[in-house]
């Protein structure tokens, strides 16, 4: 999940730098499709992106494989939102703790061997045992093979287990002799240069295999360098292009531009222990201070946050996100922020400054940051910013007062995964510093019921109080511009980015 951000205002010197880079990238991709001709049937689909994966790795890069089409979580969403399985045929709640999971004949590995019970419970032990991210909704499970069904005992309470093992961390994998992996998905991984390219094969044990070919995927610096390479043919799909490329491309009679509603959450986190963030009346300020409505007008797309959730769940948030700067600056002033003669705010001689951080890898970010420091001036509000490409090893660092930051917060249509793994004290994405009891118990009581109405309000509930004690801020519900030649104008990834390369990749 990661690359180089152009933000909305560049110096010359770094427009020349980014036209060079481009301009190399485009070489690049034609040097190695120059054998082919990138517009036959025949080649290889070539899809352009902001990053490539580093390493083949189920507990490190679950989601990113998933993405390419190489895994599959043991769950999968489709484009209505609805969860089916290739492995589980049934999965029955036997007690508060115990699930019986009845899995389907015939599914194979991409080498051909079965997934079977032994196989399915041996990965997805690994995967609670290695990977701490796997074990938000439920505290952690332990999967038992018996015979042709896996019994699986929970550590607190679900009655959402399909959605729990549609979560990105749940894929069904396999260790191969090589000391490497494998997987089920439509496509098997052909080659890696990490970073750079990532080479696909069609899996032969998928169905309908003979109908697709090879598929490569190829990282790019930035979109500009996407633009060049999607209009000279040199790739078939650029996911995603920022709003400049997206006005760029509109006119392009080779190109067709598309926006995809993302999924995704755009929010700033809130370090409750650094700063000037730790203060309550501060996350107020920010929270009735920042015009929302100007991130949107800037992403050409998107609508402003109703909460932690898009709008197309029955669980999305019910908030109206107002904008009044001037209660903003009486909340500042009442708490003793008060500006001085520079117009700058300061509480005790101790100036109000923010440090904001953000990511490479989702260009509309910067967008967002760089229209907040404006915003903050205007509050009185002094700030600095910067760009990493690890963006979790910023946070824990915790050197940072607002995170902006994207999140699919639902990919499984299921709210509780992502209020856990966030807002949960103590979880392994609560990098806030966030601890409510209220939430705490609020949360508990979201695993004890099933999917409808009441679950959907209580959700609604807990977002009211992330509201309230302000540790998230949230920000916009958005839309993603994709870019396709003629060859890829009907293909649609869906889901944000969890299905860019789906089974209907290459299929007429």
């Amino acid at each position: 999940m990661s690359t180089d951000v152009r933000r909305p205002v560049a110096s010359p010197t770094r427009r020349r730098v980014r036209t060079v880079a481009a301009v190399l990238a485009l070489l690049v991709v034609a040097s190695c499709s120059s054998a082919q001709d990138a517009g036959s049937d025949t080649a290889p689909i070539t899809v352009g992106q902001t990053s490539v994966l580093d390493v083949v790795d189920p507990m490190s890069t679950a989601w990113d494989l998933t993405a390419a089409g190489v895994a599959e979580s043991v769950y999968t969403s489709d484009r209505d939102g609805t969860l089916s399985s290739r492995f589980v045929e049934s999965a029955t709640r036997d007690d508060a703790l115990d699930w019986t999971l009845e899995l389907r004949d015939g599914v194979l590995f991409s080498d051909g061997s079965p997934v079977d019970a032994a196989a399915f419970a041996d990965a997805m032990n690994r995967i609670q045992t290695e990977n701490s991210l796997a074990t938000a909704s439920t505290g952690g499970m332990t999967f038992t093979p018996e015979g042709d069904a896996v019994a699986v005992r929970t550590t607190r309470p679900t009655m959402v287990m399909e959605s729990v093992l549609a979560e990105w961390t749940n894929v069904v994998f396999k260790g191969d002799a090589a000391g490497g992996f494998v997987f089920t998905g439509p496509y098997a991984v052909g080659s890696l240069r990490p970073k750079e390219q990532l080479d696909l094969v069609p899996n032969t044990h998928y169905a309908e295999a003979a109908s697709r070919g090879p598929v490569g995927i190829r990282s790019f610096a930035d979109a500009d360098a996407m633009r060049l390479a999607i209009q000279s043919g040199s790739i078939d799909m650029a996911f995603t292009i920022t709003p400049e490329v997206a006005r760029q491309l509109q006119d392009d009679p080779s190109v067709t531009v598309s926006s995809i509603e993302a999924g995704y959450q755009y929010f700033s986190m809130l370090n409750e222990k650094v700063g000037a963030t730790t203060d309550l009346t501060v996350r107020q300020a920010l929270d009735l201070g920042l015009d929302r409505q100007a991130y949107v007008d800037a992403l050409l797309g998107g609508r402003v946050a109703t909460g932690a959730f898009a709008h197309t769940y029955s669980f999305a948030g019910d908030l109206t996100l107002g904008f009044d700067p001037a209660e903003a600056g009486r909340i500042l002033d009442r708490a003793g922020w008060v500006r001085g003669a520079d117009g700058m705010r300061a509480k005790d001689g101790e100036p109000l400054s923010l440090s904001l951080v953000t990511y490479t890898s989702r260009p509309d970010l910067s967008i967002i940051m760089q229209i907040m420091v404006s915003q903050l001036k205007d509050l009185g509000i002094a700030s600095t910013t910067s760009v990493t490409d690890d963006i979790r090893e910023r946070l824990a660092a915790s050197d940072w007062n607002a995170a902006v930051y994207a999140q699919h917060t639902a990919p499984t249509a299921e709210p509780s995964y992502f209020l856990n793994q966030f807002l949960r004290t103590g979880a392994a994405n609560n990098f806030t510093g966030y601890s409510s009891p209220t939430t705490d118990g609020l949360l508990d009581r979201l695993g004890t019921l099933p999917a409808g109405a009441e679950r959907d309000d209580l959700a609604r509930q807990i977002q009211r109080q992330v509201h309230t004690d302000l540790p998230l801020l949230f920000q916009v519900d958005p839309q993603w511009h994709i870019a396709t030649t003629e060859r890829l104008a009907s293909y649609r990834p869906y889901g944000g980015d969890y299905y860019v390369i789906n089974p209907e990749l290459g299929l007429s």
